[in-house]
């Protein structure tokens, strides 16, 4: 991969703006994660017992969950 080339301040520029985006997100996530906190207690539960889990075994957030595929599913929470 070419290095581009820019000035030194417009390096800096990006490197603040790539770090509050990178914040951003880790934040919104540890958001998510607090508020879902209970349903992601109740899966590893049912993780433990039964070691494979499906969206079918999480009927409280299923409504919430579009399928992308078979193999992925992201929440619209």
């Amino acid at each position: 991969m070419d290095r581009i080339q820019a000035a030194e301040t417009t390096e800096r520029e990006i490197d603040v703006v790539v770090r509050d985006i990178v914040a951003e997100g880790f934040k919104r996530a540890s958001d998510i994660l607090q508020a879902r906190r209970t349903d992601l207690e109740k899966g590893v539960e049912l993780l433990l017992a039964r070691e494979t889990l499906t969206a079918d075994d999480f009927p409280s957030i299923r409504p919430k969950v579009v399928k992308i595929d078979e193999r992925a599913a992201v929440s619209v929470a």
